[in-house]
């Protein structure tokens, strides 16, 4: 634990909208290059603006949205999004084997016999 400790934090800057435009450009193109489809210029909110979100938060927001719209151009996407916190307590009723025991080969016999 101590080289964790002595370990300097990085604190991750937020991205400036010039630097999530340039991030929008560059992954529009890639999908053009993927799909043959030209996805539809943004209307709003491409320059970060809005709730605080993750790179990541962005590029899967627009790839989605292009998904369903190249899938089925009538469509008008309605993205919801949600924070996910994630639960590490431990789940013993999770850790239970499917497979019998070795005990109760003695009444049934062993698999496949």
């Amino acid at each position: 634990m101590e080289f964790l400790s002595s370990r300097r934090r990085v604190q991750i800057q937020k991205r400036s909208p010039e630097a999530v435009r340039a991030t929008f450009d560059r992954v529009r193109s890639l999908y053009e290059r993927a799909y043959g489809w030209t996805p539809p210029l943004p209307a709003a909110g491409v320059d970060g603006s809005g709730p605080p979100r993750s790179m990541r938060q962005h590029v899967r927001d627009w790839i989605t949205r292009w998904d369903l719209l190249r899938l089925d151009p009538a469509y008008i996407a309605d993205i919801e999004t949600q924070q996910v916190a994630p639960d590490l307590a431990e789940r013993p009723d999770l850790e239970m084997s499917d497979e019998p025991a070795e005990s109760d080969w003695e009444v049934a016999g062993p698999p496949g016999a």
